[in-house]
């Protein structure tokens, strides 16, 4: 049995599989490893972290972020339709 010798890998290919391309031509595994880097993150976050609870302060800094935020968003959505209403 005859196995063809292995190709030698072109520095300028291995480097461009890691962006997406010009044409997206690489996007497959542009995802793959955006997805593998964040799997990773997590594990290690959650391995770090193993036994650890979300302190209360953070939770209730979320939803007053989150209450702030719709609510900013509805005056604006507000505002945006009381000056289009005057342009009618």
């Amino acid at each position: 049995m005859s196995s063809a010798p292995p190709t030698k890998l072109n520095p300028h290919d291995v480097i461009s599989s890691y962006f997406i391309g010009p044409k997206a031509e690489n996007l497959d595994s542009f995802r793959i490893n955006i997805k593998t880097i964040l799997d990773e993150l997590r594990d290690a976050r959650n391995k770090y972290f193993e036994n650890d609870e979300v302190p209360a302060i953070i939770l209730l800094c979320f939803a007053w972020l989150n209450d702030y935020n719709t609510r900013y968003l509805l005056q604006k959505m507000s505002q945006s339709r009381s000056s289009t209403s005057k342009l009618s």
